[in-house]
């Protein structure tokens, strides 16, 4: 879902310089470009929702790092993830501590090179498709309940649970069973997150002022 806050100021920079205004346990979402990211766009959205936003969910780690579940979880330095990445926003919790952060962002860290649950995503496409197919709006967890394994993340997973395992959350369901879309959700009409980084389908990189929206 599209954000329902009102739009920030912001000023643009270069993937050179979004790290310093990034910190740890930041969450980011991508819009991607692919069939697959524009399928699981179309059967993440529910009944009557406007088009879905986001197909992946990743993480600022503690070292200037994006940390994300790929063919395994992996690391990549944010500049470089930056420019790669053909859409993005990046979303933050201000009023947690920096210790926290910290925490959270070690959490998700310790998953680096574990692979990814490919099992999974088909889990979470499969109860997608019957939430389309029952079209009610209310999200299916048949699939989902079958595969609650952590030891073979995705990229929802990671960052939910990271959150999760320090009493934060990062969608109104669980993060077994939550899929960005429903982060994103989550997120985007919360009153104590904000969109601090985006960068727009022309290449522009926007960073966002804190204190508004």
């Amino acid at each position: 879902m599209m954000t329902t806050k009102p739009p920030l100021p912001r000023t643009f920079t270069s993937p050179s310089k979004l790290e310093t205004y990034l910190l740890p346990a930041d969450v980011g979402f991508t819009r991607g470009t692919s069939t697959v990211s524009k399928l699981i766009r179309f059967f993440t959205r529910a009944k009557g929702e406007p088009p879905t936003y986001t197909n992946h969910t990743l993480g600022i780690g503690n070292g200037h790092n994006v940390v994300q579940a790929l063919a395994k979880v992996s690391e990549m330095p944010i500049e470089k993830w930056a420019a790669k990445v053909p859409e993005f926003e990046i979303w933050r919790k201000p009023n947690m501590e920096q210790l926290q952060r910290f925490h959270i962002a070690d959490t998700a860290e310790a998953h680096i090179g574990q692979v990814y649950g490919s099992l999974k995503i088909v889990a979470h496409l499969g109860d997608a498709f019957l939430t389309w197919v029952k079209g009610s709006g209310k999200s299916v967890r048949f699939f989902r309940r079958l595969c609650l394994m952590r030891d073979y993340p995705i990229c929802s997973w990671l960052w939910g649970w990271a959150y999760s395992a320090h009493g934060e959350r990062l969608s109104e369901i669980g993060p077994r069973y939550a899929c960005p879309d429903d982060q994103h959700d989550y997120v985007s009409a919360s009153p104590e997150w904000v969109k601090v980084a985006a960068k727009y389908a022309n290449g522009d990189i926007a960073i966002y002022t804190l204190g508004e929206g």
